[in-house]
């Protein structure tokens, strides 16, 4: 699907209905183009786009029986393949080898849910950018164990000389419908997250000290979205109780070397 950057995240949620349950019918996809690369099915998104508003991107991994490994580059979706194969010859026209298949979404997934994969931020990473993979360029769903969603969101921040290439990662959190969720962390590099009934203790990486990678781990209260606690330089946070977590904190030494201490903590 088409979004503009500025438009609310909300409304680019809309690429596949959503049932609330994680689980889907069938759709029928028109598919223009299948690639290894997010890359390559970004360049058959922007060649159909004029013609197909509605485009969108879909890992085949996410529908059940279909090649795994692929970026399914989906001009429009149908309810039946007769609906799907009376459309395709208007395909066709532009995509000489485009074709129909049947995707029955995977529970749990970005698809399932009706999320975008590709953030249509990422549109605009420029085309020199050395230190971009694939994994940054698609957005992640995480079934929580106790209840509710987390909506890893890797988006494109425009910035000269910014030190990481402008790759971004949003953390939201929802209970069933994404388009009631809420944002944990604006930009959480590499999240790491566990659960305690409405807490969410998330760490992200925020700096590095010689060769090492350092941390900040919040607990947020997913009620009401906002932080209750945080402390710096600590990894892997475990809930022990409603009131005290543990994580890893870390000392760099004047050699550069990283030591790994656990510590207890009370947040609430």
């Amino acid at each position: 699907m088409r979004c503009l950057p500025e438009v609310l995240v909300a409304a680019c949620i809309v690429a596949f209905s959503f049932t609330g349950t994680g689980q889907e019918s069938a759709k029928w996809l028109m598919i223009a183009g299948s690639t290894r690369t997010v890359s390559a099915a970004l360049e058959v998104d922007q060649k159909i786009a004029p013609k197909w508003p509605h485009v969108t991107i879909v890992a085949s991994a996410d529908c059940q029986g279909l090649k795994p490994d692929l970026f399914l580059t989906v001009a429009e979706t149908a309810v039946d393949r007769v609906s799907a194969e009376d459309t395709l010859p208007k395909l066709k026209i532009t995509v000489p080898d485009s074709y129909v298949r049947e995707c029955r979404p995977k529970p749990d997934t970005i698809l399932s849910l009706g999320l975008p994969l590709i953030d249509p931020s990422i549109e605009h990473v420029p085309a020199d950018a050395v230190n971009w993979s694939d994994q940054d360029r698609i957005s992640s769903v995480i079934k929580l164990p106790a209840s509710g969603y987390l909506w890893i969101r890797r988006w494109y921040l425009a910035h000269p000389n910014d030190p990481r290439e402008g790759r971004r990662e949003s953390v939201l959190f929802f209970m069933e419908n994404p388009h009631s969720s809420i944002e944990l962390q604006a930009d959480c590099a590499a999240p790491y997250a566990r659960q305690l009934s409405h807490w969410i203790a998330l760490s992200c990486e925020r700096g590095v000290a010689a060769d090492n990678v350092l941390h900040e781990t919040v607990v947020l209260d997913t009620v009401s979205g906002k932080a209750v606690y945080s402390v710096q330089h600590c990894r892997k946070p475990t809930f022990i109780s409603e009131s005290e977590i543990t994580c890893e904190a870390e000392n760099v030494n004047a050699e550069g070397k990283l030591a790994l201490q656990t510590k207890r903590l009370q947040f609430h």
